[in-house]
């Protein structure tokens, strides 16, 4: 059962990506983490039980920090 997910946006293949199975609550995924490199961004959502919800959004000059990781820091930055 997988508990994270995270998914990285290419916008050349992301039409063709079903996000579908990775984003259903019920397979146990608590946190899921999307980074998108053109607008230099992480998206976290959480599972709230009845799907995701947005939790935060991390840009250049953040901090990202996950909820279900505690004491995970990475500056967006470093990321991209």
């Amino acid at each position: 059962m997988s508990v994270l997910v995270s998914l990285v946006i290419w916008p050349r293949i992301m039409h063709n990506i079903d996000l579908t199975p990775a984003t259903r609550p019920r397979f146990g995924v608590r946190e899921l983490w999307i980074a998108d490199p053109e607008t230099k961004r992480i998206e976290v959502l959480t599972n709230s039980g009845d799907g995701f919800r947005p939790e935060a959004v991390f840009g250049l000059g953040t901090v990202f920090r996950s909820t279900f990781l505690p004491g995970l820091e990475i500056p967006i930055a470093e990321v991209f």
